[in-house]
């Protein structure tokens, strides 16, 4: 006998209790109780489908700027459409570029070509790319419409996705310009790859007199923390070094793994 066989007296009966208490009707054959019980499962089942909470889709909505009648690709961050023109997109960046090459079936509608069928861009926000469009569609030539570290950091993030290398050197010289923190210039130059900021920046901790404070060592992250720490402790302790900034430089190239070129600020004619 089965474990499904010895469990069944005990189902049917339970479930005759049950008909009872409700003043149901009971059948006496075995089989036409299953019947019901199966039934019940399947009704419970479908009843249970049916009060899933549904997840709300949010139809997708165009941008109040950047949809342009006349565009010719549609990119499509959270449910907000972007239709802008192509060009921009394949001059300045070599992965936009191959993206538009690939081919694709004749008779199916390629993917940017009407709103149905947009091109996702995951890892950005809409604002993100709308501040990043703002530099490609400029309200007024002589000026930029973007203020601030943030919005900034916006069109360095898209920009070194997507390798527009123009638009990441200008992005790199403003942010410059707001960063006076070292310890924010490093947080920022690791998660983009700005390295030529990182020996100026170690340098100037290493030689400040004040030691790290905790908001500066989560900016920065452990592992900085204790080479920082390390260096600090050789350039006031090692009398060969003599708190000669060279050496000092070159000992923070080699404790952080940096070579020397890296000491040259990026894109220093980007400033426009």
């Amino acid at each position: 006998m089965t474990p499904m066989t010895r469990k069944t007296p005990t189902v049917l009966s339970s479930l005759r209790e049950f008909l009872v208490a409700n003043d149901w009707p009971v059948p006496k054959d075995d089989g036409e109780v299953l019947g019901l019980l199966q039934s019940f499962r399947a009704y419970t089942h479908v009843y249970h489908d049916s009060i899933q909470p549904k997840v709300l889709q949010h139809p997708n909505i165009r941008h109040s700027r950047f949809y342009f009648p006349d565009g010719n690709i549609i990119f499509l961050l959270d449910n907000v459409l972007f239709k802008v023109h192509r060009y921009f997109f394949q001059r300045d960046s070599p992965v936009f570029s191959a993206m538009f090459t690939l081919p694709h079936p004749e008779r199916d509608t390629a993917e940017g070509e009407m709103d149905e069928k947009p091109v996702k861009l995951t890892g950005f926000t809409p604002t993100d790319f709308e501040r990043f469009l703002t530099l490609l569609y400029p309200k007024d030539f002589t000026k930029t419409e973007l203020t601030g570290t943030e919005a900034w950091i916006s069109v360095l993030k898209i920009a070194t996705q997507f390798e527009f290398a123009s638009l990441r050197a200008l992005a790199i010289t403003r942010i410059r310009n707001f960063l006076v923190n070292a310890p924010e210039r490093i947080a920022v130059a690791k998660q983009y790859g700005i390295d030529n900021w990182l020996v100026q920046a170690y340098t100037d901790l290493c030689t400040r007199d004040e030691p790290l404070t905790l908001e500066e060592g989560r900016k920065v992250g452990l592992e900085d923390v204790i080479d920082l720490y390390r260096v600090r402790a050789l350039i006031r302790y090692s009398s060969n070094l003599n708190r000669h900034h060279d050496t000092i430089r070159a000992l923070v190239c080699k404790e952080f793994h940096l070579t020397s070129a890296s000491g040259k600020e990026e894109a220093e004619d980007a400033d426009i």
